[in-house]
């Protein structure tokens, strides 16, 4: 066959497989047809080079592309119009397919290609209304953006209409849907539901409701040390306080809400987030160079094709010269560089969301404040592919004066989100692809609104910055951290935390910023910001890099380099001690430990802490810290937790002695854990530990 047709072959097995896995309901063309003329173009087209000019019908101008040697496009226009029409015929000839999907995903429209496979999907996004949101946003655009979001769909249906189309259009005998302003819009509505559209206060008020309120203060979720962003030594060690706190109330079951949102909120997670990300400004007082340098990892899936998009946007007159990436879809940079300055972002994992409940009179009625209000409504309508035809199903979307209703097996839910109407990060993305200060760069992201994140700056001025940007909202009344019942009033929203207020800071006298999802302020900080913040260790380990290298001398690239590339796992200096000590006193403990366990055990306290692909420590402590956090998890929730809690909380409740609440002796737990982690590895790597390698299960 070849080597042209091995590749080309197994590229369409893969293809057919995928497709029947995800539940396409129809394959209109064989293998054969596969073969002579759909993949092959695909492939060898993955990776453009080379020039192309490009111009537009009413439209100015002229796009010069030029494609460097990885592929990237650099986009040279005469004008704005012309640079955003060429950006989006570029990205939709590289990217179509993508962008479709994740459109129609966030729409609630998949299941018209992969019928009722995707309905449940449909369903839930249509309800969640990010589509809705896209249109109100459209409406509230200023005319030039409406007119940059227009020609930038212009460049995408030029593409669209002349072709080739992807390789998937052929799969399923169809032709993909003309490009809206809308669909770009949506698309970061998308972004910013996977960031901040958590419905982790549903699990919160699962707690409560199991084991009352006060269950919250015992395991310190809202209260337990965290590294700050912003921090001063009198405040090292301070802990968030409650904002209000838990009364104990009836709080009703969404057992069935949880379960389904989290299933799609996973499914736009999954094209986004690995639940962490890290960044980090230094000035230049503590670099070779003497200008400050910035570094960046938004810790993104690793997909094929990928998140990111890469490009270079240059306007001739000198008015823009911005690089670097940008989420399929979206005609701005995301994260980048200008001539005069850089950004970074991560997320900031702030309470954006609050979700609340009622006393109904009737399916169509409840009661709000002592008034009975009726439920608001709209009809729409999902269509399901079957086979040939679209079978089009009604849904009946419902409001409160919260905002949309999620209904569920007899459960229903009010949610609002800052995400949910018109929101305006498109134009600050724009307005800081553009700005040349940071004067400019602070006035664009005022208008910064969804998903809340933590944005490092740097500029040719020396200048370094940080700022929690996002809008907050202000609550009155209520816990926002669990469902609040929204009969009695409580959690109303009363306004934002002005601008001026959210957590920033500029030129800090440190002289440098680490974020890494953690907490941003530290308790004085007056405005409640949330909870769900990550684990310290990232950002202690960067910290601590940094701080090393400054007491040798001045950073440089390398320098950085060696931080982003750090594989070192800090939690084990702080879980794998304590083992330790409980493994030198099994027996006075009553637990003995196989000779498969032992083996892993001593491989453990041998190990350097390293996470490298041919060691076996990382693989057995991943193992282990994964069962001892579901483990306490079963025990703190008294029962099948909806998720495991984090792993700080299990640090605070054994350094508190929380034996009560961990259900026997701390030494007792850390073997039992390990041994059921053991078990497991034994049964899916075998018994001899030496092949337990980290490559082995940590394939990225």
């Amino acid at each position: 066959m070849g080597k042209r047709g091995v590749i080309i072959f197994v590229a369409s097995v893969i293809l057919i497989i995928v497709v029947a896995a995800v539940g396409f309901t129809v394959l209109p063309v064989g293998l054969l047809d596969v073969y002579n003329g759909a993949f092959w173009p695909t492939i060898a087209d993955s990776v453009h080079r080379g020039y192309m000019e490009i111009k537009a019908p009413g439209i100015t101008g002229t796009a010069e592309v030029y494609w460097d040697r990885w592929g990237v496009p650099h986009i040279y226009a005469d004008n704005e119009e012309i640079l955003y029409y060429a950006f989006g015929y570029v990205q939709a000839r590289d990217r179509l397919w993508e962008m479709d999907l994740v459109r129609r995903l966030a729409s609630g429209r998949l299941a018209e290609l992969f019928g009722e496979a995707a309905y449940e999907s449909d369903v839930f996004y249509r309800s969640i209304c990010l589509w809705k949101a896209a249109e109100e946003t459209y409406k509230a655009l200023d005319p030039n953006l409406k007119r940059i979001v227009g020609v930038f769909a212009m460049g995408v249906n030029a593409y669209i209409s002349t072709g080739p189309l992807p390789l998937e259009y052929r799969v399923l005998g169809v032709r993909p849907e003309w490009w809206g302003p809308e669909d770009s819009l949506v698309v970061g509505k998308l972004i910013g539901w996977s960031l901040t559209g958590s419905f982790s206060d549903l699990a919160v008020g699962k707690l409560v409701k199991a084991r009352g309120p006060k269950i919250l203060e015992e395991i310190g979720l809202l209260t337990r040390p965290n590294t700050l962003t912003i921090l001063s030594e009198e405040e090292l060690g301070l802990g968030v306080r409650l904002e209000t706190p838990v009364k104990h109330r009836e709080i009703p079951d969404f057992d069935s809400i949880l379960a389904w949102a989290s299933l799609y909120t996973r499914e736009a997670s999954s094209l986004t987030s690995l639940e962490a990300s890290n960044n980090w400004v230094v000035d230049g007082s503590l670099t070779e160079t003497g200008v400050p340098m910035l570094a960046n990892d938004p810790h993104l899936q690793l997909t094929v094709p990928p998140v990111w998009y890469e490009a270079h946007l240059v306007v001739r007159d000198g008015s823009l010269n911005v690089r670097g990436v940008t989420f399929p879809g979206v005609p701005v940079i995301v994260i980048g560089r200008n001539e005069r300055l850089g950004w970074g972002f991560t997320n900031v994992g702030a309470d954006v969301i609050d979700f609340y409940y009622y006393k109904f009179v009737d399916k169509n009625h409840y009661v709000y404040k002592g008034e009975v209000r009726k439920v608001e409504s709209i009809e729409v309508r999902i269509g399901v592919r079957m086979g040939g035809r679209i079978e089009w199903r009604p849904l009946k979307l419902n409001f409160t004066v919260h905002g949309p209703l999620i209904v569920r097996d007899g459960e229903r839910l009010a949610f609002r989100w800052t995400g949910l109407g018109p929101t305006l990060e498109f134009k600050a993305l724009y307005l800081m692809n553009k700005a040349r200060n940071i004067r400019e760069f602070e006035e664009a992201l005022r208008y910064f609104h969804v998903p809340a994140q933590n944005v490092v700056y740097a500029d040719v001025d020396g200048n370094i910055a940080y700022w929690a940007a996002g809008k907050y909202p202000i609550r009155e009344g209520g816990a926002p951290y669990m469902p609040m019942n929204g009969s009695a009033g409580e959690g109303e929203w009363v306004g934002y935390i002005p601008f001026e207020e959210i957590p920033h800071v500029v030129n800090p006298p440190k002289h440098y910023v680490v974020t890494a999802n953690n907490m941003p302020v530290p308790p004085s900080y007056p405005y409640y910001l949330g909870y769900g913040w990550a684990d310290r260790f990232r950002a202690e380990r960067i910290t601590e890099m940094l701080e090393e290298r400054i007491k040798a001398g001045k950073l440089n690239v390398e320098d950085f380099m060696r931080i982003q590339n750090d594989v070192y796992v800090l939690a084990a200096d702080e879980f794998i001690p304590l083992l330790k000590e409980a493994y030198e006193r099994a027996g006075d403990y009553g637990v003995a430990l196989s000779p498969v366990e032992m083996n892993a055990m001593e491989v453990l306290l041998g190990w350097d802490r390293e996470a490298m692909p041919d060691q076996q420590g990382p693989t057995i402590f991943d193992a282990w810290i994964k069962e001892l956090r579901r483990e306490v998890s079963r025990r703190i929730y008294q029962g099948e937790p909806p998720r495991d809690i984090p792993l700080e909380i299990v640090e605070y409740l054994i350094d508190e002695g929380r034996e009560e609440l961990l259900g026997e002796k701390v030494p007792v737990l850390l073997l039992k854990t390990f041994k059921v982690a053991v078990s497991k590895l034994s049964g899916k790597l075998g018994d001899d530990v030496t092949k337990w390698v980290w490559g082995r299960i940590h394939k990225y």
